[in-house]
């Protein structure tokens, strides 16, 4: 019986066996329409990685600037029309 099993495993061949696999056998991928843009990314959707408190713009004010820490007369002059 052990000779039975030898003589049948020798006569088997890769074609009887089908380790070949040809590209029908994979299962189709989806098409992609539009390459990603990394690391780019739409305006509405970089606006989810900011905290809330970075999107509220801060004014400052020379008081804000000049009396909470020194400042130089240019920076004061700034905040002066043109003449």
């Amino acid at each position: 019986m052990a000779s039975l099993v030898l003589t049948d495993i020798s006569q088997l061949t890769s074609d009887s066996l089908n380790l070949e696999a040809t590209l029908d056998d994979w299962p189709e991928s989806p098409i992609i329409e539009e390459p990603p843009r990394f690391p780019f990314r739409t305006r509405s959707n970089s606006a989810s990685f900011q905290p809330v408190e970075s999107s509220r713009r801060s004014r400052r004010g020379i008081v804000d600037e000049c009396c909470a820490k020194s400042c130089t007369l240019e920076v004061i002059q700034s905040y002066c029309g043109a003449r």
